[in-house]
């Protein structure tokens, strides 16, 4: 508790602009209250749900997000959909009143909620943080070259074409393109290439865009990225690259506006067509939104996880370091490289021999790894992390530092609903770093929003 009290001080004093103590004091007071509150309420058999759904809500009517794209806005949207709305309308959660380990599970989950508000929550007081207007003569403007972009639209297709040539050939991702990406083995060198140069070439054909005025190159991507979505699969990977190429229009977007509303709409249909072409062989439309309900499993498995299981140390925790004995593969299954894949071979096992796996959220990753609360101040740093690169990209305004915001902000969903490090940040890091001395030099003009 001491060491949060002291990283929360610390985060107060270093946040730029002009604070609003009694904000920060009122936020820390709230949470305090709220966590308290499930918590008396699992100990005297009271449904913990109800305690906690009028605690998020709270929370968010106080404690709201400035922008659409924030650390904070992804925290709510993933506590929101996971854990709110899904435990109120899926079918899969009828019993989520009466059962003591969901009961359980929610004091769990109201203890990382109110981490991730504490440091990601924006205190500064919105009187001192009007954008002033800065031409962009004040700042040398470079425009990515038509040679750059054409040499990565190159790449990035080949290396799409390499994924589908070694997983089954074209005539499998046409007939079944649901298990074609499940079944990639052997093709994750290329699928790490396609990542690689298909975020770059997202993120400047945005910025392009932006700076000239002329979209052509944007809705080009667009287009691209239509066409080669079966192969990108995952659902999270598609809209990654499409909010990347939007970056320059939505760094500045505000929370509360029609584009916030429009983005929502887009990133929704995003999921749902996800998932009716990944269930392609069975699903029709009717079973679209019941399936997409019942697709917000996490609290299950948490509340599975802690029925199952004891609190632990470091039981799966090293996990991602086997990814250093198979670099270029799972080996047949034989070895795991984080808990969700491990528990899923124990719990779905039909699921993990496809690679498929059901997600385990971080509170399963604590709880298996740190007694879950020797866990807290862990949580509590990856936040604050998170929050202090988003501010340096408020305040330096350039392509490298908002490419690395973006990505670490989007990349929390993977960790909320995983373990607190994954293997792919290994290779995924030291690409983020190089990322942002390499487009750091294109600038964008301070204080002027395009929204």
């Amino acid at each position: 508790m001491t060491i949060l009290v002291s990283m929360v001080v610390c985060n107060v004093k270093h946040r730029s602009g002009e604070l609003v103590a009694y904000r920060v004091i009122f936020l820390l007071i709230i949470s305090m209250l709220g966590v308290l509150s499930i918590a008396t309420a699992h100990v005297g058999g009271a449904p913990t749900a109800i305690f906690f759904y009028v605690y998020f809500v709270v929370l968010f009517l106080l404690f709201p997000p400035k922008y659409v794209i924030s650390p904070l806005t992804i925290l709510y949207v993933y506590y929101g959909l996971w854990f709110w709305l899904a435990p109120l309308f899926a079918q899969r959660y009828a019993d989520v009143s009466s059962n003591a380990y969901y009961s359980y599970s929610f004091v769990l989950i109201s203890i990382g909620l109110s981490i991730g508000v504490i440091f990601l929550y924006d205190s500064k007081n919105p009187r001192h943080s009007v954008n002033l207007p800065v031409e962009y003569e004040n700042r040398t403007v470079r425009v990515p070259s038509k040679t750059v972009l054409a040499s990565l639209f190159s790449l990035s297709t080949l290396f799409v074409m390499l994924i589908v040539e070694n997983s089954g050939g074209l005539g499998k991702w046409i007939t079944s393109p649901g298990d074609a990406f499940l079944n990639r083995s052997g093709s994750g060198l290329y699928v790490v290439g396609s990542h690689f140069s298909s975020l770059a070439l997202a993120a400047l054909c945005g910025y392009r865009a932006f700076v000239t005025g002329n979209k052509k190159v944007l809705y080009l991507f667009v287009v691209w990225l239509m066409l080669t979505s079966p192969v990108h699969g995952s659902k999270f990977q598609i809209a990654l690259l499409l909010i990347i190429s939007l970056l320059p229009w939505l760094k500045d977007l505000r929370f509360y506006s029609k584009g916030s509303f429009v983005l929502g709409f887009v990133l929704l249909g995003v999921l749902f067509l996800g998932l009716y072409f990944r269930n392609i062989s069975w699903m029709t439309w009717s079973d679209l939104v019941p399936y997409t309900l019942n697709y917000f499993d996490t609290l299950d498995n948490l509340a599975l996880s802690l029925n199952e299981f004891s609190p632990a140390l470091n039981e799966t925790f090293f996990m991602p370091f086997n990814k250093f004995l198979t670099p270029l593969g799972n080996d047949g299954g034989a070895m795991f490289y984080d808990m969700s894949q491990w528990l899923t071979s124990i719990y779905d096992p039909t699921a993990w021999k496809i690679r498929a796996t059901i997600q385990f959220p971080v509170e399963t990753d604590l709880y298996l790894n740190f007694y879950f609360y020797l866990g807290i101040p862990v949580l509590a740093l990856f936040f604050y992390v998170v929050a202090k690169i988003y501010s340096s990209a408020h305040r330096t305004q350039h392509l490298g530092a908002w490419f690395a915001a973006i990505l670490m902000t989007l990349f929390m969903i993977s960790h909320l609903r995983g373990s607190i490090y994954n293997h792919t940040e290994f290779y995924m890091y030291p690409y983020i770093f190089v990322m942002y001395f390499l487009l750091r030099k294109y600038k964008f003009p301070r204080g002027v929003s395009n929204v």
